[in-house]
């Protein structure tokens, strides 16, 4: 999807420095006409298989252009929905360190489908000690030994997981575009890796 936006912006506070925006967040003080985009993305979302493959959309803009705009008006318009979905709302920016950013993205997934799947954070626990094991460790080269603590079977058994509570799930990474070059890449291979 590719969309030029016009660029809207609200005064806070005629007292306030520079110019600050409220974000939008509601259908009725949608002045960006952003509705009809996101009702065509839902409905093309809720028509794709998502049994073999999962998909990444990205919100790209310069700064006050309506992304965190659009970003909470897709979320409500999801809320709506709620009942075959799942949100998972993640900003890579409340981690406390770079090196934290997968252990909080993994939290706040198994968080989210907790309610669906009771021991999901277990699993997703051993998952995530795989992922963080450097490949040339030696405890690595031993866990291959073992098929059942592979990075794979870790992946598939999350996979089987997600697949039984069968609701959609969509995770928002918010703030994005604020990283550092760093923790942008720790973003990338979460999604990479897992996506």
């Amino acid at each position: 999807y590719n969309f030029d936006i016009d660029y809207y912006s609200v005064l806070v506070d005629d007292d306030c420095e520079g110019e600050y925006r409220l974000d939008i967040q509601y259908d009725e003080d949608d002045v960006f006409g952003y509705g009809s985009i996101i009702n065509e993305i839902l409905s093309d979302l809720k028509m794709m298989d998502l049994s073999e493959r999962s998909y990444s959309i990205g919100i790209e803009g310069e700064w006050g252009m309506g992304k965190t705009s659009f970003f909470y008006l897709f979320k409500n318009k999801l809320e709506e929905n709620k009942d075959d979905s799942i949100i998972v709302t993640f900003n890579p920016r409340s981690s406390t360190k770079m090196d934290d950013i997968q252990n909080d993205f993994f939290n706040k997934f198994a968080e989210a489908l907790e309610p669906y799947y009771y021991g999901i954070s277990r699993d997703m626990s051993r998952y995530l000690a795989i992922l963080q094991l450097p490949e040339d460790n030696f405890m690595m080269r031993l866990l291959r030994l073992l098929p059942s603590l592979t990075t794979s079977r870790g992946k598939e058994t999350i996979n089987n997981i997600i697949s039984s509570i069968n609701k959609r799930i969509y995770v928002f990474v918010d703030d994005f575009d604020r990283l550092t070059a760093k923790e942008i890449l720790e973003v990338m291979k979460v999604i990479d890796r897992n996506g």
